[in-house]
């Protein structure tokens, strides 16, 4: 009996994760310097805090893609881009936690 509940549980929670749409988040930073470093903490401390499961981040280190800055037009590191259309751009190391939140808050699904 508890074999299908366990199943049922996981069929339920891959359906969730199927009609839940996440709003993309790119953090574009460059290897290990302090304030890429700082970005990266900030972002998931507040996403960790605030916005559990509704963002999907993806971090890219410009030091190891640097095509991604031609083809995505990132001129400064480290840059957070929310969602896609239209895309809202923050620059700098996110430690001003109550807009960064502001902004997560007014993008979020």
């Amino acid at each position: 009996m508890r074999s299908h509940l366990g199943f049922a549980a996981n069929v339920l929670q891959i359906i969730k994760m199927m009609t839940n749409k996440l709003l993309p988040l790119k953090l574009y930073t460059f290897g290990r310097s302090p304030n890429s470093v700082q970005a990266c903490q900030n972002l998931k401390a507040i996403c960790e805090a605030h916005f559990s499961d509704r963002f999907s981040i993806e971090v890219i280190d410009l030091s190891e893609q640097s095509h991604r800055a031609i083809e995505d037009g990132i001129m400064l590191t480290p840059t957070m881009i929310i969602g896609s259309s239209p895309p809202v751009t923050v620059i700098g190391d996110l430690s001003d936690a109550p807009n960064v939140i502001d902004l997560l808050r007014s993008a979020s699904p």
